[in-house]
């Protein structure tokens, strides 16, 4: 997501695909071309690329299950750890870490001892639950939990495994509405894959692997994967531009030096001398 405060003053949050979408000189037709304006006489390119790797992640993943996964794969359930095409680069060697502030769970879909009574394939039930207990299987007090809460009767299968209450009489009651917890929106990718993972994992419902709108791909593969283009350069320019220009300039628009497009990344202006100093990101 991008912030930036309107001309009325309103703070405004867009997702970045939307807000270069937006651009003024979009609907104009084409890029303010500053080759006029420019200062010749200095002019720096560098490699864009900031950091060696992004991992997404979530602050914990120690409740039970989570924990062996993590264990048995080296990473976090729902972790992601991001490279270009899964390349090592001549970069910084610091990673970024972008970290969600919640308790990750991998939840657990139960089977079914009697397959034949069973209402879903492969004896699974409708029922699924998450083990909120560390390692040793005691209680855990983790971070804020995040998840979907799912209702299982308005979900495929139509047929709800019923859950039974006992009373201190031992008689039995059963319920068929209830809400199960899930990392994904819905229990059957064909009606949504939106997840909670930022890599594409094994559901935990269905155990296929359909549930391909990830937090990466649904919010940050585009971004990422520009800003990680082995084209990608940042270049630094200085520009004598009139206030017309400045005045219609907006962050999101685009600029043309010679034939190639640019995106802003950052401009400062010296209204003393009318000297602007630029950095900018060729679109690649």
């Amino acid at each position: 997501l991008t912030a930036f405060v309107n001309s009325a003053g309103v703070i405004v949050v867009r997702t970045l695909d939307s807000y270069y979408a937006d651009r003024t000189n979009n609907s104009s037709g084409g890029n303010f071309d500053i080759n006029k304006y420019l200062d010749i006489t200095k002019s720096t390119v560098d490699v864009a690329l900031p950091f060696r790797q992004i991992n997404f992640k979530y602050r914990s993943t120690k409740t039970f299950l989570a924990n062996q996964y993590g264990e048995s794969n080296n990473i976090g359930w729902g972790e992601l750890r991001y490279t270009q095409d899964g390349q090592d680069f001549d970069a910084p060697n610091k990673e970024y870490i972008l970290e969600a502030p919640f308790e990750h769970m991998m939840f657990e879909r139960l089977s079914d001892q009697n397959p034949s009574l069973a209402p879903a394939t492969f004896g699974s039930t409708t029922i699924q639950y998450g083990f909120f207990v560390d390692s040793n299987q005691q209680p855990y007090f983790g971070e804020p939990l995040i998840f979907y809460a799912v209702n299982a009767s308005a979900s495929p299968p139509n047929v709800v495994t019923p859950i039974y209450l006992k009373s201190a009489s031992n008689a039995g009651a059963s319920e068929n509405v209830y809400i199960i917890p899930s990392n994904s929106l819905a229990l059957a990718s064909g009606t949504s894959t939106k997840n909670l993972n930022y890599s594409l994992e094994i559901n935990e419902y269905t155990g296929d692997s359909t549930f391909t709108g990830t937090l990466f791909e649904e919010e940050y593969k585009t971004y990422i994967s520009d800003v990680f283009s082995t084209r990608r350069r940042i270049t630094k320019v200085s520009a004598f531009m009139p206030l017309k220009v400045l005045y219609d300039l907006q962050m999101n628009d685009f600029m043309t030096i010679g034939q190639q497009s640019y995106k802003i990344n950052s401009i400062t202006t010296d209204l003393t001398n009318g000297r602007s100093s630029l950095e900018l990101l060729n679109n690649v």
